[in-house]
């Protein structure tokens, strides 16, 4: 085990997502907003360049070992010799260098075309601290991730203001109008 990281999409708070703790195979990956403590979001490189969920037995997985367009990625079993596995560029070898660069092409397809996205690997944690894996400073096309996230989080103050406004008619039933913030 090469450092335990979390894959933070760049200039926001969502990471690589495997859905639900000790997931079962086949679950497809998600982007979620980030959470300390949350094992489903803890990964690291394994010593033959996998990418692993931390104390779960579950690696990256490319679904079906399809390299095609909107192919999304799951996790599966880690077991030696399933090349379907190997989605970690060479940037993760060096792991051991306290570094950034660029390296070779990792896919990673979110299941709508709206939500393709190809991104290189641009940081990686050291053996010896827990740094965040940045996916997003090195994009490709036009980012359309950026604008599913843009749009999904004024889904989410939307209904944020919804619920309040919910609460403000529920205390003006009971007779209390304090506002709630």
């Amino acid at each position: 085990m090469r450092g335990q990281t979390k894959f933070v999409l760049a200039g926001t708070n969502f990471c690589l997502d495997a859905t639900q703790q000790n997931p079962p195979n086949g679950i497809k990956m998600k982007i979620w907003e980030c959470f300390v403590d949350l094992p489903q979001q803890d990964w690291f490189y394994t010593d033959d360049n996998r990418i692993a969920l931390t104390n779960q037995g579950e690696c990256l997985d490319l679904t079906n070992g399809n390299l095609t367009n909107f192919n999304p990625l799951q996790v599966w079993a880690c077991t030696t010799g399933n090349t379907n596995h190997n989605v970690v560029s060479p940037c993760a070898a060096q792991a051991e260098i306290p570094s950034i660069g660029v390296s070779q092409i990792v896919p990673l397809m979110l299941p709508t075309p709206e939500q393709q996205q190809t991104v290189h690997c641009s940081q990686v944690a050291r053996p010896d601290a827990s740094r965040p894996v940045d996916l997003g400073s090195h994009m490709l096309a036009e980012d359309p991730l950026q604008g599913v996230l843009r749009h999904d989080l004024k889904k989410i103050k939307e209904d944020q203001k919804k619920i309040k406004e919910d609460q403000k008619k529920i205390k003006a039933k009971e007779g209390n109008s304090e506002e709630i913030v």
